[in-house]
């Protein structure tokens, strides 16, 4: 006997789960890395709170979920608390980290950025 196919819910899930692993959320309009191009390209730092905020989950999930290993340009999503990406190494940070002092912590900030980039 053949498996069956999954039915309509099972394959959305399925869908979904496979998108949010490369970086997309179904609710949100931006992606990971179209977030991570904005800040590198502005060398601008945003909170987990703010990038999580645009893509639909909680600042402690970001890393986690979106931003994978800890590397320069994931780097630019930092901690509220100290305006740095939370456990890394300065290897793993962006040269140009803490060359510009603002950060981005309101979420219509961020998108205000994603949209003139």
């Amino acid at each position: 006997m053949r498996a069956h196919a999954p039915n309509g819910t099972a394959r959305l899930r399925a869908v979904e789960a496979f998108l949010k692993r490369k970086g997309h959320n179904l609710m949100s309009k931006y992606t990971i890395e179209q977030i991570l191009n904005a800040l590198n390209g502005h060398k601008t730092r945003a909170t987990y709170e703010a990038v999580g905020t645009l893509l639909g989950c909680h600042a402690k999930n970001v890393a986690q979920r979106y931003l994978g290993n800890k590397r320069r340009p994931a780097s630019w999503v930092v901690s509220k608390r100290d305006h740095m990406p939370t456990g890394y190494m300065a290897v793993n940070c962006h040269p140009e980290l803490q060359s510009n002092p603002h950060v981005i912590e309101d979420p219509d900030e961020l998108t205000s950025l994603l949209e003139i980039s």
